[in-house]
Formats: C-alpha cells, structure tokens, sequence
C-alpha cells in the first residue's frame, strides 16, 4: 500500500469525522451535553480541531511529494474561475473584518450563532480542499454517508415530534428542529439532502441502494410536512417544478415519457389548485377556521393561520429588510464588519416602522441584506455570481455528459431552492458544511468534464516543470512553525474555549443561586479568551434572573459585582448596546434601593452616563427611554421623568412602559385626567397594569397623596389577585381603618383570619388589631 494511499484514507476519516457533527449534540452521555452547548459553538470548534489537523498533514505531503503538488493545480486550473470567486468572497470577508466596527466579534463571532470570519474561511478552504482531495469512486461514499447522517437527524425530529424517548430527547409542542437547531434550519439542511436523495434514487440501478435513498428522500420529505417552514415549502416547490418540467428527456424511456407528462399536468393542477386554496383561504379564512369540522382539530388551525397572506406581511422580518437597507446604503463597500447586523439594526432601529416590536436582531432573515450589511455589497454580488455560474457549468455539463446529466439536474434544483430558502432565512454551521460540500461536489463535476477535453501532453509536461519549487532546503522550519501554531490554535482557540463554555454550562445548571453564581464568577475570573464578553452577558442574565428569587440585601450585593463584569464587557464590545442598557438597568436597581443622598448622586450620574452611551448606539430603542425615565423617578424628579417619557412617545406611541412611567409621574406631579389617559394607554399597548409590582407602585403613589379611594381599590386588587399574601389583606383592613370603615376594616381583618387559621403568630397579630377597632 502506498503513502498516498494511506494519507487519501486519512483525509477521508476526517471529512467523515466532519460530516458526522450535524447530529453530535444528540449524544446523551456523561457530561457531553455541557461540552456540546450551544450546539452550533461546539460543532465549529470540533470541525476546526479535525480540518486544521488534516490539513497540517496535506502541507506536510505537499512538502515532501513534489508531484503531487502538480496534480492539484492542474485541477485548480480546470475550476480557475471559481477559485478566484471563493478567493474573492474569503478577502472581501477578510477586509470587511479588518474594517470593522468590532475587529474581535467579526472574527471569533458569537458562540450562539458561531458565525465569525474565522469559522466562514474554514467554510471556503474546506469547500476547496474537499474538492482537490476527494475521489471520483469516494464521492459517492460521502453522499451516502450524509445521507445517513440526515436520516438520524430525521429520526431524532420524529423523536421530538411525537415525544419519544422524551427523556433523552427533548421534546417539542411546536416544530421539531432537531440536532440542527430551529424548525427553519432543519427544513433548509432537509432540503440540500431531499434532492440529493431524489436524484441518486432515480440515478442508481441497484434494487436495494434504491431502496434506501427512496426511504431517505420520503422520510426528509415528512419532517419537512411537519416542520411547515413557509420559506423552505416555497423553495421546494419552485425546485419542484424546475426538476419536473427540465428533466432531461434524453434520459426518459419511452414507456415512459406519456406517464412522466401525466404528471406533469398533475402537478401543474395541485399547483393551480392549491393557488386557488390559497386565495380562497385568505377570503375566507375566518369562516373555514369557525367550521366545526376544523374547530375541532385545534392543530390545523396555527397551520392554515400561516399559510394566509396576513400571516406573512405581519411577520417582522419585512422590517428588518428597510432597516438593513439603510444600513447597506451608509456602508455598501465593506460593511459593517461580519457578525455586526446587530451594530446596524440598532443604530437605524424604528419602533414606527410596522411589526417590527421591540426585538434585538442579529441577522436580516434575508441572505443578501445579510452579507451587503456586514460584508459589503461587493461580497454579495460575488456569492449570488457562485451560484448563477454554478448554475450555468451545470447546464453545460448537462449538455456534454449524460452520466452525470441527473445528477447536475439535481444540483441545479438544490441551488434554486437553496437562493429561494435563504432570502427569508439564514445559514448555520450545518447548512454551510452541507451547501459547500454540494459546491466542491459541482466543482468536481465541472473540472471532470474540462479534464477530459485536455489531451495535449506537451503543455502538461510544461506546467508540471514549471510548478516545480524547491523547498528541501526550508521544510523543516516551515513544518516546525506550523505545528507549534497548530497546537497553539487547538489548544488556545479551540479545546480550552470549549471547556471554559462547559464550565459556564455547568454552573447555569445549578438550580441554586447560591451555587450557581460563585460558580459563574469563578469562570469569569480564569477566562482570558474571546468568550470573555459571551461569558459577561451570559452572567448578567444568570444575575437577572437570581435577584428576582433572592433577599433584597443578597441582591443588591450581588448585582455590584454584575456592575464591573457588564463595564468590562463596554470596554471588549463598547458598539453593544444591550451592555449599557442592562448597565443602566442594575444602576437603578441600587439607585431605587438607597438612602444616601451622595450615593444616589452618583448612581444617577452614572444611569444618566449609561443610558445616554445605549442611545448613541440606538437613537430609537424606546425602552432605553423607559428606564431611563426610571432613574428620575426613583429620585422623585418627576417632570424629568415625564419629559423623558414623552421623548419616548415621540417616537412612537405604541410603548406601553413608557405611557406608563409618564403616567405615574403624573400622578406625582397631580396631573390626574392626564395620568387617567396614560394609565389606560399603557395597557392598551401591552402593559400590564395590573400587575403585581404595578399595583404596589400605584398603592405606594396613592398612599403618599393621602387619596384613599383610589388606594383601597388598589389594594383590593392586590388582595384578590394574591389571595396567599397576608400582608395585602392586612393593608386593606387597615386602610378601612385610616377612613373610619371599621365595618370593612373588621371585615377583611377576619378574612385573614380564615385564609391563615393555623397560624398562631398571625392570629394574635390580627386578635390586636381588632381589639383597636370601636
């Protein structure tokens, strides 16, 4: 067996290594799930432990087999054009991180979406290196194997769907996404493989290899059903159609070609008739979904509520694309740097923009606004040219082979459905291991049908002596310096991230704030990597959710050590917003829990410097206005507080907290019919007034003003809401007694009583109360 030989089979372990990641995460044991979250973070960093490495071992042949050197530029040559294309998309995403408005988070990305230009390069080497390294008689092994691959992930869906094995496999109430992530990314990485399996399945002449890709494709087929993905459902039937209505007839039988016509006009009429449903639906979707036979079935219902037009135009997406082109048109060279979307979406944010709430986006659901924001418009233009002259080298290798005439038909379909897919959506780790796989697998194809046109020997012989370098003299400091960086990168940038995120993993399981924040902080304290902001934001939301739950002394304590882990992170990511809100947030946390005039002083300098950088940042995020208006309300400033309340309506009325903040200040400065009208407009914009803490406010207002009809309606309120809580009812019975109801204030004083009548303490507190009534 020759050194070739066993180094292709080396290469081979690894692209299958690499191809088994989309479904990794399903790996119940040990402690594997804290290693694998998120799960997209854990695939990247495994996929680029195994690509550096094989990759360190093709330098290392490269060096010493000259020979083999000549053979992969002669096949990069035969593909010139399209490496230059992938070349260009790597440096124009180069240079737009180099640019950037946050260098580090364009490089590393987010461990959530495990973006970065970091993980895209790899994407691109790996679409050029599997090409150069794959076999023709290897391909198919790959495909199968993917597909198998997809199978399982398939299965786990099902798993999820019908909660099976709900123990080991978590089940949903809604769409299953699977290993892969969300019912949208499930439904695009089924795609790539459906058509796959399509054309292989139609392709292959063995029985039982038909078989199984027809068992696949029916199976992808079904999650794809129950997934319902609108986007994905409207490139699968445009790819549909192109497969159908271009299937090569050279390749159709005879007995065939009436039954392949036959369908044909079937499915131009299920296509014509369900448009008809379509519209139909939309006319009367009100009265279909009030049918009995449809009432009775509530799963149909969120199902034909997607498929109506309201649905669609309702969805936010359409408005992030208006805030993405404004941002495209400040930044259209270069962009805003990769992973970035969020930079710009929050400085061109527009709460009067319609549906488009009050989210924090990250992606523009729509792949071209998505690249031109944060690589340049030029970086978009050279992806959509990849797949329109992928899209054509196909046709022409459908024109000139037909052995591989299916299978470029199928590739065509695929790209179709994917550029259709994608302008709704976005691509993950799983997606983009797939959809370059499927561009080196084009490449391959396109590079074989031009090799074989080649048959002058003389030029070959050329090129190979031309090619020749001399490298024996330097090869052992070249290989030296590699390996010292490659253990470097594994080891620094891969291994010990990984297990720093374990760690954070494992302390968020912690039930117990007490365990779980030592822990946290522990992490925090011996990072020293590019998760350090990940790290801070993931503490300040464990931080949120603990002082909701702890004492209030244990939970001032615990957010003055937030304060410095959130100012670090302005310090890693000063273009975050989200850090100087939250910021703002927990310095009105202390600000509202302090009695030192000093003090106070300098926390509302510090809000006012907090909240005033997040506006920079987002001149329109209203809640930035809502808490910041908090900061003067706590030290009863209150016309300041109004006026920043009404900044905040200024940009659109719609923000409930913020008719709500001017309310109360209203009813501070005795502004009643105005404060009336604030109130009923906060809950008509989504506030709830009623709540628990909403109703103390107003209980506390009221009480302060001496207005004790409005105080005890207050206050009943609280005490039918939350019939358990003592102190509620103890309030009311005393506030009867303040006005001189002694009637009412005996009343609910014995109504405690007959909540708590096994309780000895609060018996002889209310016994002592009674006996102060006339």
């Amino acid at each position: 067996m020759s050194l070739n030989k066993n180094f292709h089979r080396l290469y081979l372990a690894g692209f299958f290594a690499i191809l088994l990641l989309p479904v990794i995460n399903a790996i119940p044991f040990f402690s594997l799930p804290l290693w694998l979250s998120p799960p997209d973070f854990a695939k990247t960093i495994i996929f680029r432990i195994i690509f550096s490495v094989i990759l360190f071992i093709f330098i290392c042949q490269a060096l010493y087999k000259k020979s083999f050197d000549y053979q992969l530029v002669k096949k990069l040559k035969s593909i010139s054009v399209y490496f230059w294309l992938l070349t260009g998309l790597f440096l124009f995403s180069l240079l737009s991180t180099i640019f950037s408005k946050d260098i580090l988070h364009s490089f590393w990305g987010d461990p959530q979406r495990a973006g970065g230009f970091l993980n895209f390069g790899f994407y691109i080497v790996f679409c050029i290196f599997a090409f150069l390294i794959i076999k023709n008689q290897d391909w198919q092994k790959i495909w199968d194997f993917t597909i198998i691959i997809g199978i399982l992930v398939s299965v786990i869906a099902v798993f999820q769907q019908f909660k099976i094995l709900s123990s080991v496999f978590i089940p949903t109430s809604s769409r299953p996404g699977s290993t892969i992530g969300t019912a949208v990314l499930l439904s695009l990485y089924l795609l790539f493989l459906f058509f796959m399996s399509l054309s292989f399945f139609l392709k292959e002449k063995n029985i039982k290899k038909r078989l199984f890709y027809l068992f696949s494709l029916l199976l992808f087929l079904f999650i794809l059903i129950i997934d319902n993905s609108r986007s994905t459902w409207l490139a699968l039937i445009l790819s549909s159609a192109f497969f159908l209505f271009f299937y090569p007839k050279k390749l159709i039988p005879e007995k065939w070609r009436k039954p392949l016509l036959i369908l044909k006009i079937t499915f131009f009429i299920v296509l014509f008739l369900s448009a008809v449903g379509f519209f139909y639906l939309n006319a009367y979707h009100e009265q279909i979904i009030m049918n009995p036979h449809i009432s009775k079935n509530p799963a149909v219902i969120p199902l034909l509520d997607r498929l109506t037009l309201k649905s669609a135009l309702q969805d936010s997406r359409f408005s992030v694309w208006q805030i993405a082109a404004k941002a495209v048109a400040e930044k259209p060279i270069l962009g805003w740097g990769p992973e970035n979307f969020s930079i710009a979406f929050d400085k061109y944010y527009d709460p009067s923009i319609s549906n488009i709430g009050v989210e924090w986006y990250d992606k523009a659901h729509n792949f071209l606004l998505d690249i031109s924001v944060t690589s340049g418009a030029p970086a978009a233009i050279i992806y959509l040219l990849i797949f329109g002259a992928l899209f054509y080298e196909l046709q022409k290798i459908k024109k000139n082979q037909t052995e591989n005439y299916l299978i470029s038909h199928g590739l065509q379909a695929v790209f179709l459905g994917y550029i259709v897919n994608v302008f709704f959506d976005f691509d993950n780790f799983s997606t983009y291991l797939i959809l370059f796989l499927l561009v080196a697998f084009s490449l391959k194809l396109m590079s074989d049908l031009k090799l074989e046109k080649e048959t002058n020997e003389a030029e070959t012989g050329e090129a190979e002596k031309n090619f020749s370098i001399k490298t024996q003299k330097y090869k052992t400091l070249i290989l030296l310096c590699l390996f010292v960086f490659l253990v470097l990168f594994i080891w620094l940038y891969n291994i010990k991230s990984l297990a720093i995120n374990a760690d954070m993993n494992a302390a968020q399981e912690e039930r117990n704030c007490q365990v779980s924040l030592p822990q946290m902080e522990k992490v925090l304290s011996s990072s020293g990597t590019y998760l350090n902001h990940y790290l801070g934001v993931n503490y300040g939301d464990m931080v949120n959710s603990c002082i909701k739950v702890m004492p209030l002394e244990k939970s001032i304590e615990t957010v003055k050590k937030a304060i410095p882990v959130l100012e670090k992170n302005t310090q890693i990511r000063p273009t975050y917003t989200r850090d100087w809100l939250f910021l703002g947030i927990y310095n009105n946390f202390l600000l509202e829990n302090s009695n030192d005039s000093k003090a106070m002083s300098e926390l509302k300098d510090k809000s006012d410097y907090y909240f005033k950088k997040a506006l920079e940042l987002s001149p329109k995020r209203q809640l930035i206005f809502a808490e910041w208006a908090k900061t003067y309300y706590v030290i009863k400033d209150y016309l300041k507080a109004k006026e920043i309340s009404q900044q905040c309506l200024d940009i659109s009325q719609t923000m409930g907290q913020c008719w709500w903040m001017q309310g109360v200040s209203n009813l501070n400065l005795d502004n009643l019919d105005e404060a009336k009208n604030d109130i009923a407009q906060a809950q008509k914009n989504g506030y709830s007034t009623d709540s628990e803490s909403s109703l103390i406010q107003l209980s506390r207002i009221y009480l302060d003003k001496k207005n004790y009809q409005e105080l005890l309606l207050v206050n009943l309120k609280l005490a039918l809401s939350y019939p358990k809580k003592m102190q509620y009812w103890a309030t009311l019975a005393y506030n009867y007694k303040i006005i001189g109801d002694y009637k009412n204030a005996r009343k609910f004083a014995q109504k405690i009583l007959e909540l708590f009548p096994n309780n000895p303490e609060i018996q002889k507190q209310v016994n002592d109360f009674l006996k102060t009534l006339p």
